[in-house]
């Protein structure tokens, strides 16, 4: 997500009352759900400076304190780890949802939700007599 944003730099963006102000900082806001009906949107600062290692460390993390005994309260009292991003991620696959329409934090320009990966059987076209006129593909 973070190199498409800056391809499309709009994206990359905040709404402003006649413009869009762009970025060139890449900050994304991870959309968690813990317990009952909890959200947290922790942000990962400059994802296009940094390796997958280091953002995937940095998500645990996130994931630990969320559901640590602490929980929600530890990871929402830090103001700089809440902080709103330019972009937001939403992952509703663990909930078996297919798709969804992301809500758009303000001021952000945009969102991206995903979903369930389901193995669909896929018609073939031009399958030839007698050879397999199906796939199934995720």
């Amino acid at each position: 997500a973070a190199l498409a944003m800056q391809q499309v730099p709009d994206v990359n963006g905040s709404w402003m009352d006649t413009f869009v102000r762009r970025y060139d900082q890449v900050d994304i806001n991870l959309v968690m759900g813990a317990s009952g009906s909890f959200v947290a949107t922790p942000v990962l600062r400059d994802v296009t400076a940094r390796g997958l290692s280091s953002i995937a460390t940095e998500i645990a993390s996130f994931e630990d304190t969320l559901f640590s005994e602490s929980g929600a309260s530890a990871l929402t009292e830090n103001s700089e780890k809440m902080a709103v991003g330019t972009f937001s991620i939403h992952n509703l696959g663990m909930y078996g949802v297919k798709s969804a329409a992301p809500i758009v934090l303000t001021p952000q320009a945009c969102a991206l939700s995903l979903g369930a990966i389901v193995q669909t059987v896929i018609p073939a076209s031009g399958a030839a007599a007698g050879e397999q006129d199906w796939a199934v593909a995720p």
